[in-house]
């Protein structure tokens, strides 16, 4: 997984957890194990995928936020839209090992 917003991987280095919104389907990753990367490749971090929700609806992403780095969650849809390209369908918990 790449992470190249910095409020995001900021999160993630600082609170050792991250609620992020993605399109590919990391359910198939559950549990499991994820190299984390963000830009030029670096920090590289391996972290485990504590939960994956299937078209969150707002109230998840409302109970989320505060561990997205983001301050709203129009904030944190409108970035996530614009660095996907689409509007991303899961919203996916990943914590460092």
């Amino acid at each position: 997984m790449r992470i190249t917003d910095r409020r995001a991987m900021d999160q993630l280095l600082s609170h050792g957890i991250l609620a992020t919104l993605r399109t590919y389907p990391y359910e198939r990753k559950l549990g499991g194990t994820i190299l984390i990367r963000g830009l030029r490749d670096k920090p590289r971090i391996k972290a485990t995928v504590e939960k994956v929700i299937v078209n969150p609806s707002r109230e998840d992403l409302e109970k989320h936020l505060s561990i997205s780095g983001f301050n709203s969650v129009d904030e944190w849809l409108k970035t996530a839209e614009e660095l996907h390209g689409r509007n991303p369908n899961r919203l996916v918990v990943i914590k460092v090992r």
